[in-house]
C-alpha cells in the first residue's frame, strides 16, 4: 500500500534497472487534491519527466483513469466518463388505455389522471425478464379493443456542466415488440419499427423478444440544461401478442475537463483552524452566472463531514463565504478541505492551516497567501511587502589558509611605582563589602604615606625599604587582620 504521506516509486526492467522513478508527497507543489478526495495523481503529458511536481496534476474523475490515457490529445476523440441519467427502475408516466394520442404526442408532457398513470419500471406484462418489473401492465389479451400502442414519459435533469460537456447519450432498453424513442419531442431512435409516419395503429416490424440491448448512442438533438423529456412508444407486432414490455436505461457520455483550464468556482479564501467561527469563501472567477446548486465541499473526502452548497446563482465575479455553523465542517489543521461539481469532480482543494489563506483575486494564480484579514463575501486583501529582500548570499567562501603571521608587540606601560602615595587604614575598623567603589581622603582613620608602606622586623632584607612604617600589628588590641589601601592613577586616550 502507497503511504499517504508520500514516498519513491520505482519502475525497473526485467534486468533490475531502473526505467522510470518519482518520490512524491502531500505538500505544496504536489497537487493538494490527489490526496484524499478520491482523485489520482496523474501526469500531464507522457513522455515528460517524473520528479518535477509541475508534471502532475490530479485527476479531474474519481478513481483516475486505470488502463487509459489520462488526457486526451487534442486529435484524438475526447475522453469520457459515463454518468447515470436513468435507471430501468425510474419513475414513468404511462397510457395503456389504446387511445391515438396523435404524431405530436411527444412534444407535450402528460400530467397523471383518468388514463395517464403513473409508476416505477420495468413496464410489463411478461412471465420471464432478466430485469425486475416494476409496475405490471394489462395483460394485452384482456384488452377490447386490443391494445396495439403504449405511451410512455418521463423527465431527467442536466447540470450546467453536464450539458455543456454532453458527449453523447446512450440507450439500453428492453422492448417487446418494437418502440420510438423521443427526447423533448425530437425522435432520437426507432427500435423494430417500420420506417415513415406512425399512429396508435402501427404494427411494429416484427415479434421481438425482450433482451436487454447494448448501450445505443443516441442524437443530442433538443438535449438542454435543466429539465429534459424522454418519450417512448412501445407497438406490438400483431394483435395476437400476448405480452408487452418497457424498460430503459440512460445514461450521458461527459467529456472530461480540459486539465489546463481553471474552473470557474474554486476556493478563494479560508478560515485558520483557530478562528472561532470557521469559515471558507468561494469565488465564480468567469464572467457568466454559474448555478452552486449541488457543488459540495468536503473535510478530507469524507462523505460523513461534507456540505452541499445552497441553490444559489453566483453572479460572474462575486463570492460567497460559509461559516461553520451553516457548514457544520469541523476543520483542524492539516486538514484538506475539497471542492467537487455536481458531477463529483475535484475542482479545487485547500491545506488548512493555523493561519488565514486566500488567493488574490486573478484567476490566473493558484496560490494561497495570508491575507491582510478576512473579507468576507468580498474581494481579498493581500499585501506584498517588497521593501526588504535578500540580496546576496554568501554559501561558500573562499577557503582562508593559515600562515606563520606576525609576533605581537607589546609595550609596557609604567601606571605608577613603588614610590607613589598611598591612603591607608589601619584603625582594624571594618570598611564594608563596598568600600572600594568610594573614593577615600586623607582625613579621620585614612592616612597618606609614601610607598612602600608597611612594618617589618627585618626591613634591611626588603629589596626596597619602607618609605612609610605602619603600626606593629603586635600591638594592636584587640588584633585584625585586614589592612585598607588606595591610590589613583591616570590612563591617557592613547593607551
Amino acid at each position: 500500500r502507497l503511504d499517504n504521506a508520500g514516498e519513491t516509486i520505482r519502475l525497473r526492467n526485467n534486468n533490475g534497472r531502473i526505467m522510470d522513478q518519482i518520490t512524491y508527497n502531500d505538500k505544496e507543489p504536489w497537487p493538494v487534491s490527489a490526496d484524499g478526495s478520491g482523485a489520482t495523481l496523474s501526469k500531464l503529458i507522457p513522455m515528460t519527466a517524473s520528479a518535477p511536481p509541475e508534471n502532475w496534476i490530479s485527476s479531474p474523475q474519481i478513481s483516475g483513469t486505470p488502463g487509459k490515457i489520462n488526457f486526451q490529445d487534442s486529435d484524438q476523440p475526447p475522453p469520457t466518463i459515463k454518468v447515470p441519467i436513468l435507471s430501468f427502475d425510474q419513475e414513468w408516466r404511462y397510457n395503456e388505455s389504446g387511445a391515438d394520442l396523435g404524431p405530436e404526442w411527444a412534444s407535450e408532457e402528460h400530467a397523471v389522471a383518468e388514463e395517464w398513470k403513473s409508476g416505477p419500471g420495468v413496464h410489463a406484462k411478461e412471465n420471464r425478464l432478466e430485469v425486475d418489473i416494476g409496475t405490471e401492465l394489462i395483460r394485452p389479451a384482456s384488452n377490447n379493443p386490443y391494445v396495439i400502442t403504449y405511451y410512455f414519459e418521463t423527465e431527467f435533469n442536466l447540470s450546467e456542466t453536464q450539458f455543456n460537456n454532453a458527449y453523447e447519450l446512450q440507450l439500453t432498453y428492453l422492448i417487446d415488440d418494437g418502440a420510438i424513442f423521443y427526447l423533448n419531442g425530437n425522435e432520437a431512435y426507432r427500435y423494430n419499427m417500420p420506417f415513415g409516419e406512425v399512429n396508435s395503429g402501427t404494427l411494429a416490424s416484427s415479434g421481438s423478444e425482450a433482451k436487454k440491448s447494448e448501450p445505443i448512442g443516441i442524437p443530442l438533438l433538443g438535449l438542454k440544461a435543466g429539465k429534459n423529456r424522454i418519450s417512448v412508444e412501445v407497438h406490438q407486432a400483431n394483435s395476437g401478442s400476448s405480452d408487452v414490455v418497457m424498460g430503459l436505461e440512460l445514461d450521458l457520455l461527459q467529456t472530461l475537463p480540459d486539465p489546463s483550464a481553471r474552473p470557474s468556482i474554486r476556493l478563494s479564501e479560508v478560515a485558520g483552524d483557530s478562528e472561532d467561527n470557521w469559515s471558507f469563501e468561494i469565488q465564480n472567477t468567469g464572467s457568466n452566472p454559474v448555478s452552486i446548486s449541488q457543488f459540495r465541499t468536503t473535510i478530507n473526502g469524507n462523505k460523513e463531514n461534507q456540505y452541499v452548497l445552497p441553490e444559489k446563482v453566483l453572479s460572474g465575479g462575486d463570492f460567497l463565504t460559509i461559516g461553520k455553523s451553516e457548514s457544520k465542517l469541523n476543520a483542524q489543521r492539516g486538514d484538506r478541505l475539497f471542492l467537487y461539481s455536481p458531477e463529483d469532480f475535484v475542482l479545487d482543494s485547500v491545506i488548512i492551516k493555523s493561519e488565514p489563506r486566500a488567493r488574490l483575486n486573478e484567476k490566473t494564480d493558484d496560490t494561497f497567501y495570508r491575507p491582510d484579514q478576512l473579507t468576507p463575501n468580498s474581494s481579498n486583501s493581500i499585501s506584498f511587502n517588497k521593501d526588504i529582500v535578500i540580496n546576496e548570499i554568501m554559501y561558500h567562501h573562499r577557503p582562508q589558509y593559515s600562515s606563520p603571521g606576525t609576533a605581537p608587540t607589546l609595550e609596557t606601560i609604567e601606571l605608577f611605582d613603588f614610590n607613589s602615595v598611598w591612603l591607608y587604614n589601619e584603625t582594624g575598623i571594618d570598611q564594608g563589602k563596598n568600600w572600594a567603589e568610594t573614593v577615600q581622603i586623607p582625613t579621620g582613620d585614612w592616612l597618606a604615606g609614601q610607598g612602600p608602606l608597611g612594618f617589618e622586623s627585618n626591613a634591611s632584607k626588603l629589596p626596597i625599604p619602607l618609605a612609610t612604617w605602619m603600626k606593629n600589628p603586635r600591638e594592636n588590641n584587640p588584633r585584625f587582620f585586614t589592612h585598607y589601601f588606595e591610590t589613583q592613577f591616570n590612563v591617557s586616550v592613547g593607551n
